[in-house]
Formats: C-alpha cells, structure tokens, sequence
C-alpha cells in the first residue's frame, strides 16, 4: 500500500510519504547545521509526521476521518529511538502542529503520551504501535541516524532551564520550517521540492 502525506495539489498529484519526509529532513538538517543539531533535525524530520503511516490517517486525506493526531506517535518513536538524546526532537515532533507543550518535563513525555487512547486536544491518535510505524521507514529506504547528540538533557540536569527551552525552541523551529517550506512546495506543485 501506499501511503501519502498530502491530498493532491493543483496538479492533482498527492503527495507520498516518503518524498515529504525526505525534503523535510534534508531542510530541517540544512537549518540546523548552524548551530551543529543536523542529525537531531534530520531525525525530528523523518520522524514528524510517522503516524501518517496508518490506514487511520490515510482516511483523513479523502475526509473520511478528522481529529486523528498523527504527530505525538512521531514524538513516541522518537522517544523509543533515542532515549533521553531524543527528548527535544520528540517535544518538536509532537508539537509540530498544535504547540510545544508546557510545563511537562520531558522525561515523562512517553508516559503523558501512553496514559490515554485520545490526545490532551481531544484527538484520536492514529497508532500507538510504534514499532510497525518505524518498519515503514525502513520500508520506504529512509534511514535515521543511528544515535544523536542533544544538548537539551545535560541543560535539564544542569538546572539551565532557559537554555534548555530555547534548545527546544530552535530545533522546534527548524522542524516547523522544514514542514512547512517542503509542505507549501508540494501544494505549489514544484517537482523538485522547496528551491533554497
């Protein structure tokens, strides 16, 4: 089956999972190597929108179904895939839509995102099954790093709290900007993805 991250453009083409992941990654990587986070972005990109992988979520494309959260099971597989490197990546990836959340330190993001079967918004999240959403990128040739070097933990242990929010914030940014340029290029019908 195949599985598609956007309903068609003004070309009536949709979009396939695999392309937005992999231009969402390769900007957010591009974005990030400013400050030395490449790998932590490219793997908050291939990771954001992991809960598309689901017949649930491929329903809301053709507006069959609506208020399906497809971003925190992203945010859990990052979990599960980097451990304590992966908190800021996965803080971005759920929050990618609807807002970083606050006030819930990020060691018990998986446990907030586990606790109930419908989302703190109210949504139905489209799978809880992380392990078969991280075989669809591996299906799909996308690779993710192996390991991650994230500044946000040692900044939450240090007490540093300022510079742990605003670690989270620039990767956020970088992930929120990657979606959205490589987003808007698909809907402008651009082949060749967003041109920087």
């Amino acid at each position: 089956m195949l599985f598609y991250a956007h309903s068609e453009n003004k070309l009536n083409i949709r979009e396939l999972m695999v392309d937005h992941l992999r231009e969402t990654a390769s900007l957010a990587e591009r974005f990030a190597s400013f400050w030395g986070g490449k790998d932590e972005a490219r793997a908050a990109g291939l990771l954001h929108d992991l809960g598309k992988y689901t017949d649930l979520f491929q329903k809301v494309l053709i507006r069959a179904e609506s208020n399906i959260d497809h971003a925190t099971p992203g945010a859990l597989a990052t979990l599960k895939q980097y451990k304590y490197q992966g908190i800021a990546a996965a803080l971005a990836v759920q929050g990618h839509h609807e807002g970083l959340i606050c006030g819930i330190p990020g060691e018990l993001l998986a446990s907030v995102i586990m606790k109930n079967a419908i989302s703190a918004t109210g949504k139905t999240f489209s799978s809880r099954d992380v392990d078969s959403l991280l075989l669809h990128l591996k299906n799909d040739a996308l690779e993710l790093p192996a390991e991650i070097q994230s500044d946000y933990p040692d900044y939450y242990k240090s007490n540093c709290s300022i510079a742990a929010m605003l670690y989270v914030r620039m990767l956020y940014s970088a992930l929120v900007d990657a979606d959205f340029l490589a987003t808007e290029a698909h809907f402008n019908g651009d082949a060749n993805g967003y041109k920087y």
